[in-house]
């Protein structure tokens, strides 16, 4: 009777596992991959999509920043490590070993001139031994960055888009990821959420540092 018991309650734990896997699946991951959007920016084309055929993992994510592209791109063109930072969550940064950063372990809160100059063919590196190439850039405009690690594919992508007349900006920034092996996918799948959690953080930084920079602007 007891052993009954026990495969009941395992059967039990294992259904309400199940249960939470398919909630966050089906309802709450449309939620967090496509966080900020609309349904025309979820299924438009954007640059570098041609990167990642047939993704297993795509989100798209947006946020209005109320400043011009000319005070968005610099914060987004000098990010990284080794760099000016994500601007998001740097204390799990560092305890992830994604903190080293040109003012130490904390993301820059200013432009870092020397940092602005990034070109096709550059390295933005995500952590010491991870990184991306870039494959194309535009001025104010574009960020496409590409990664190949063992049996997967990442592509990533900022656009500014001009809204309110140039005065304001819309940052649209994708994800494409394509991986095989049951390692790969554990790490997509399991680390995704705590991904949008880091990504998120990051845009509201780029939002909050541009629009301080614009009002530092406005003032002077």
């Amino acid at each position: 009777m007891q052993t009954l018991e026990a495969l009941l309650l395992i059967a039990l734990i294992y259904l309400i596992k199940a249960a939470v896997v398919f909630v966050i699946l089906i309802f709450i991951r449309p939620v967090y991959q496509n966080w900020g959007t609309g349904p025309e920016e979820i299924s438009q084309a954007l640059p570098g999509d041609n990167l990642v055929p047939s993704p297993k993992l795509i989100s798209t994510r947006a946020i209005d920043i109320n400043a011009p592209a000319q005070q968005v791109w610099p914060w987004i063109v000098q990010m990284g490590y080794g760099r000016a930072g994500w601007y998001n969550y740097d204390i799990i940064s560092r305890c992830m070993g994604m903190a080293d950063y040109v003012g130490g372990w904390r993301s820059s809160r200013w432009i870092v001139p020397e940092l602005q100059n990034l070109q096709v063919r550059d390295r933005v590196r995500l952590s010491k031994h991870k990184g991306y190439i870039v494959t194309d850039i535009q001025a104010n405009k574009l960020l496409v960055l590409f990664g190949k690690g063992v049996r997967n594919l990442h592509s990533w992508v900022y656009v500014c888009v001009p809204t309110d007349n140039g005065l304001k900006t819309r940052l649209i920034v994708r994800h494409r990821n394509k991986y095989s092996g049951w390692l790969n996918k554990l790490l997509f799948e399991c680390l995704d959420i705590g991904f949008f959690i880091m990504e998120r953080g990051h845009l509201l930084g780029i939002k909050r540092l541009a629009e301080n920079s614009s009002s530092c602007g406005a003032q002077l």
